[in-house]
């Protein structure tokens, strides 16, 4: 037994050596299996004459033998297979490691039902496509898109030669499945197609028109140029057959993908045309406002000063129903329209308020501002608004224990420059509040002011800013003596000192 051991240990090493030896070894190794692919749906079964919708949900799935799925690529085609892109060897693949997506499917353009292939396949880990793929064909139906017009982005029922739209379009199949939007001037209804539709991308939902009064067709109706978006990009092609001193209207309709047409939307508003350089603007909200309008109109035609007329008195700039919404950028367009503005107002914080905004372009393409608004005192929020726009910094304090400020009848209006008169109050007021005029004004006028019945000193109620482009007034002129020359007063604001001009 003993003497069999190395034999039998020498017999061991030779066949261990013969196993490791791997070029005795015969036979190949597996290749790499493609994944497969498998829809959540793979046919649709619908009652005979109904469709889907052309938005749908999709869900996939792969399986890969010998690894593992990393991605997906999916592709919309034809359902006829000669005329098919999604080929194996097709750029229409789209590469993505979702394994659901919601898409609208496209319709044949012009189209309102389609059958509409959608395909995906598997990559595996190897970077191995499944040869043969999934796919499932969707007999859809088009939707067409509905369009509105913004009510909180149109212009008030009665506008000069600026004037901004907003709308909202949407689509049922999805807001991907719309192409662009069209609209026009004064739609002929009975011929639709005959007016001159301008179209514009689907992502604008916001246009200004610019009317050119100069520009007038044999019919004498005006072309208005068009700018889209809040940074009021110019359009090459203009709105024509616009009615100046008429109603108007502009007409939407948006387009979907398969040239389905939306409804059209109308909006109606009257167009006043620009007669003159200087705009009077009516913010006076009370009972007494015609008395006051009349009075002042009076004076611009006693100065034989021609002018157009605007009354803002039933709406504050953030609503809207009155002015141009939004007031940025629109109502800062239609402000420079005009050389010179006469503002009348029953109180300060009213739309003065928002003068420094809407006044940008005017004041820097060298407009004048005339206000009247008698002098009472306004919620301190309010007053860096107004102080930032009139020449003053503020109110002057009442002194202390003393609850008012008066002005007595056939109290003065003091001039402080050579070229006013002096004037002379008719009657008594009380809480108009003196002024602080800023360090570089133009003071005007002062007043005579009385506390606790105790005459105090004059202050300050008139004066113009630096740049002379802004002059204010701080007492209703109807309560002026009519022994006094208001004016003589009136003509040195508004022509010497203003620069007031007509026509």
């Amino acid at each position: 037994m003993t003497n069999r051991l190395p034999l039998l240990l020498l017999l061991f090493l030779v066949l261990f050596t013969y196993s490791c030896d791997t070029s005795n070894i015969s036979g190949n190794f597996s290749e790499n299996q493609p994944p497969r692919t498998f829809l959540s749906v793979d046919h649709i079964d619908l009652p005979e004459g109904e469709r889907l919708a052309s938005r749908v949900e999709i869900t996939w799935w792969g399986d890969d033998p010998d690894g593992y799925v990393v991605a997906y690529e999916i592709c919309i085609g034809d359902n006829e297979e000669e005329a098919d892109p999604c080929y194996a060897e097709s750029e229409e693949w789209e590469h993505t490691e979702q394994t659901d997506t919601t898409i609208v499917l496209p319709l044949t353009p012009g189209e309102e039902t389609d059958d509409v292939r959608f395909s995906v396949r598997s990559i595996d880990n190897e970077g191995a496509r499944d040869p043969e793929g999934a796919s499932v064909v969707f007999p859809i139906k088009n939707t067409p898109p509905r369009i509105t017009f913004d009510p909180t982005l149109t212009p008030p029922d009665t506008t000069y030669s600026i004037m901004s739209f907003g709308w909202n379009a949407t689509d049922p199949d999805g807001d991907a499945d719309l192409n662009y939007i069209e609209f026009t001037m004064n739609l002929d209804p009975d011929d639709p197609e005959a007016s001159d539709w301008v179209r514009v991308d689907r992502d604008i939902n916001f246009l200004t028109l610019r009317i050119d009064q100069e520009e007038q067709d044999e019919n004498g109706n005006a072309t208005a140029r068009v700018y889209t978006g809040r940074a009021l990009n110019l359009l090459d092609e203009p709105l024509v057959g616009i009615t100046l001193n008429g109603d108007n209207s502009l007409h939407i309709r948006a387009f979907d993908q398969s040239l389905a047409a939306s409804n059209i939307a109308e909006f109606e508003w009257h167009i006043k045309e620009q007669t003159s350089r200087i705009l009077f603007i009516n913010d006076d909200n009370t009972a007494g406002a015609d008395g006051n309008i009349a009075f002042h109109t009076a004076i611009l035609d006693d100065l034989n000063l021609s002018y157009d007329f605007w009354d803002i008195s039933q709406a504050l700039i953030p609503s809207g129903n009155v002015l141009p919404t939004p007031f940025d950028p629109t109502l800062r367009m239609v402000m420079a329209q005009w050389d010179h503005i006469y503002f009348i107002s029953s109180q300060l914080d009213r739309n003065l308020l928002y003068a420094i905004d809407y006044t940008t372009d005017f004041i820097a393409e060298g407009g004048t501002f005339f206000v009247n608004i008698p002098s009472r005192s306004i919620p301190s929020q309010n007053q860096s608004a107004v102080f930032n726009f009139l020449p003053f910094s503020g109110f002057q304090e009442l002194p202390e224990g003393v609850s008012r400020f008066t002005l007595f009848p056939n109290s003065e209006v003091t001039p402080l420059i050579d070229s006013l008169p002096e004037l002379t109050l008719a009657s008594g007021a009380q809480n108009i509040f003196p002024l602080i005029p800023e360090g570089d004004a133009n003071p005007l006028y002062d007043a005579d002011f009385f506390t606790t019945g105790e005459h105090d000193y004059s202050r300050n109620i008139s004066a113009s800013n630096r740049e002379r482009s802004v002059l204010y007034f701080g007492l209703d002129l109807r309560n002026i003596s009519e022994e006094s020359p208001v004016m003589e007063t009136m003509e040195y604001f508004l022509i010497e000192h203003l620069g007031f001009e007509t026509n």
